[in-house]
């Protein structure tokens, strides 16, 4: 359950699952609404219980997973080190740990950093300001910023202006129907055949 892809981990996906019907006797799901026009349903096909497996059949994937683990830590160590000498102005422990920033490349609200980048602080004059973060690849990249240019998106301030003038108008339907409730007598007909 823990390695299951994201939607599996939806809480009525997972109960859908473990239910008796679906689990040992194969039937399909109800479908179930994860989201605004996303439905699935699911089926299990085939179900075993934990196993403890013996270490000599998994020795090799636990050494991979471990060093894995524990090369991660090392750089995330690592790049806390580097972000907290290059804050202090010193440049050179990017030589001593083989390190060089990459190209310079412009963050919008689309890219995989921004929401580490938008979260950094302001560079104040040409004092830049570094962080950490990982990119879509789970790489550790440390960030340099050096200036924020704030420029409209087109697009998205329409796709905003468009959401909010369907709100502004939902409420006031919702108002005048409130209104019209408070002060109008309904008289229900009944008609029999």
């Amino acid at each position: 359950q823990a390695d299951a892809p994201e939607v599996l981990k939806n809480q009525a996906v997972m109960q859908a699952i473990l239910s008796p019907e679906v689990k040992e006797d194969g039937l399909n799901s109800e479908a179930i609404e994860i989201a605004p026009e996303h439905i699935i349903v699911v089926r299990v096909e085939d179900a075993r219980d934990e196993t403890v497996l013996p270490l000599v059949e998994v020795r090799d994937q636990v050494v991979a997973k471990l060093s894995h683990v524990k090369g991660e830590q090392g750089v995330i160590e690592l790049g806390t080190k580097v972000v907290a000498a290059l804050k202090e102005g010193n440049q050179d422990i990017l030589a001593e740990n083989n390190l060089v920033f990459g190209e310079q490349e412009s963050v919008d609200r689309r890219s995989p950093l921004a929401s580490s980048v938008f979260a950094m602080a302001k560079p104040e004059g040409d004092k830049p300001v570094y962080g950490q973060s990982k990119d879509q690849a789970g790489n550790v990249v440390i960030v340099e910023l050096d200036a924020v240019h704030e420029e409209l998106d087109s697009a998205l301030e329409e796709q905003v202006s468009m959401q909010m003038q369907r709100a502004s108008s939902q409420q006031d339907l919702s108002s005048v129907i409130a209104v019209l409730r408070a002060n109008t007598d309904i008289k229900y007909f009944v008609v029999s055949n």
